[in-house]
């Protein structure tokens, strides 16, 4: 095993605690985070969860990327998409108002029936919905196509910050 010990002018720390005017005061109040200059790590310790990341060598030098990186480019980097419930029964609550509309508000009952609880994954929504569809509201509907996907709110708020207050100080 090689081991490897790194003193800390190769490391930039970045500390911030949010004021209570700031307008993020309430969803991410304090943190840490760390530039590995060496190994081209941002890695972050902040009360919205725990990041890192490590950039390949090629390309832009190290700090200047993390001048420039965008929110959706750095939370697709610290981040993984995730079931979004809310919005993938928006979508099924869409077709019906569109296109059933006679059945819209069996699918509004349906939805408010389970309330959620069972479901946190896909494939919890399709259990949820073989379980509980006794009218056969959904049997004729592909159901993949209405699932929708996003990125934690904890890692949208830090990259939202760290765009907005870090990179002006890197």
């Amino acid at each position: 095993m090689k081991i490897e010990i790194d003193k800390l002018p190769n490391i930039i720390q970045i500390v911030f605690r949010a004021e209570p005017s700031d307008k993020f005061y309430s969803n991410c109040m304090w943190g840490v985070v760390n530039f590995d200059l060496a190994h081209r790590i941002m890695s972050a310790c902040t009360d919205c969860g725990n990041c890192a990341y490590r950039w390949p060598e090629k390309g832009k030098e190290f700090l200047e990327l993390m001048r420039t990186v965008s929110v959706g480019y750095l939370v697709e980097k610290i981040s993984s998409l995730e079931f979004d419930y809310e919005r993938t029964v928006l979508e099924v609550l869409d077709y019906f108002d569109k296109y059933d509309n006679e059945n819209y508000s069996k699918a509004v009952s349906f939805f408010e029936a389970i309330n959620g609880k069972f479901v946190t994954r896909k494939f919890d929504f399709y259990d949820v919905i073989d379980e509980y569809d006794d009218e056969g509201l959904f049997a004729d509907l592909d159901i993949d196509s209405f699932i929708c996907y996003d990125y934690p709110n904890r890692a949208i708020t830090f990259a939202r910050l760290f765009v907005e207050y870090i990179q002006p100080r890197i």
